[in-house]
């Protein structure tokens, strides 16, 4: 289950990123059976410092993606991530969680759980079809991602889930939209339920009165605290939660087709110039410093990947001349081009 190499360009061009204090989260989860995480997911540029210190920061959610499969191949667990999510508590949602667990009834919970999940990771969106005996939670990807991520989305509703009601009912069905990595008895036996892959949807089938049920720790007062919170993220989501990783974006998408200046992207982010340049300093931020991460970012990539010429990978990072490139490579590794592996 590796990402392909294909999907990587779209990945990288997306402007969806998975919170600092998610993030930070699953390293920790994962640090006792992968000691050395921190340095793994720094040579994955992520930004590791910033994971604790800037609760703005969002790791593009190509980066972590790929720092996952290294995982997977190095751990050769394909059911490495859901048991990593499986450890998470509550409070590893940021916002979400509390605004999830104050909630009155279940339904109210899965109602804040599709509102507020972009505050946690922005890659798919999430609906309830509710019938007269059975209800679906359904996962649809916004973006063409590899099966681990989507099994991440669907066991943390089931972490979630199990510890909002309290109590072992199994009555549930999970379904996959793509084939079994392992084998269905260990998928089941990590959901303690029916797992059915091959399907047409990716979703969690449950009986429809679970809807109902009056959660334990319900809390009105909370409740419209965390709401309150939550609303205030999602109205500023674009100019200040995600505002870096929108900005990234569009510099990619521009790379090879000229060198990105801040008027051009501050137009398609719907910002004049001088506000964006305003936002970013607000964050600290600088715009030249991001262009020159993005394309270190794609060199890396696509050297990795193995299936370009240096003269190519040079041209699509927005150097006309491969000496250029080839300074700002070493500038950026200590090595030529040609010498990273």
């Amino acid at each position: 289950m590796h990402l392909q190499t294909e999907l990587a360009p779209t990945l990288i061009s997306s402007s969806a990123g998975i919170s600092s204090v998610y993030m930070q989260q699953l390293l920790n989860v994962l640090e006792s059976d992968f000691p050395d995480i921190k340095s793994t997911a720094a040579a994955h540029i992520i930004d590791t410092d910033r994971l604790t210190s800037d609760i703005r920061y969002r790791v593009p959610i190509y980066k972590a993606l790929r720092l996952y499969e290294t995982i997977n191949k190095q751990l050769d667990d394909p059911l490495f991530a859901i048991k990593t999510v499986f450890k998470l508590r509550l409070k590893s949602f940021p916002i979400m969680g509390y605004a999830m667990m104050a909630s009155d009834t279940l339904e109210l919970a899965i109602q804040r759980l599709a509102r507020y999940e972009p505050l946690v990771w922005d890659a798919g969106q999430i609906e309830l079809k509710k019938g007269p005996d059975k209800s679906f939670l359904i996962w649809s990807a916004r973006h063409e991602v590899p099966p681990l991520a989507i099994e991440m989305a669907l066991a943390g509703w089931i972490n979630i889930g199990q510890k909002l009601l309290q109590f072992k009912e199994t009555s549930y069905t999970i379904y996959f939209q793509h084939s079994c990595p392992s084998t269905p008895e260990q998928y089941q036996l990590m959901f303690g339920c029916k797992v059915v892959h091959d399907a047409d949807k990716n979703a969690v089938e449950f009986p429809s009165e679970w809807l109902g049920i009056t959660l334990a720790d319900g809390d009105s007062q909370l409740t419209d605290v965390m709401d309150a919170k939550a609303q205030s993220l999602l109205d500023n989501y674009d100019t200040e939660i995600n505002l870096e990783n929108r900005v990234r974006s569009h510099i990619f998408k521009s790379l090879a087709h000229h060198a990105p200046e801040l008027e051009d992207i501050a137009q398609k982010v719907g910002e004049s110039p001088r506000h964006l340049r305003y936002l970013l300093t607000e964050q600290s931020l600088n715009f030249r410093s991001l262009v020159d991460d993005v394309r270190k970012e794609t060199a890396l990539y696509f050297i990795q990947a193995g299936k370009h010429s240096l003269n190519e990978i040079a041209g699509f990072c927005g150097f006309a001349e491969q000496s250029s490139f080839n300074r700002a490579f070493k500038r950026w590794t200590g090595l030529a081009p040609g010498r990273y592996e």
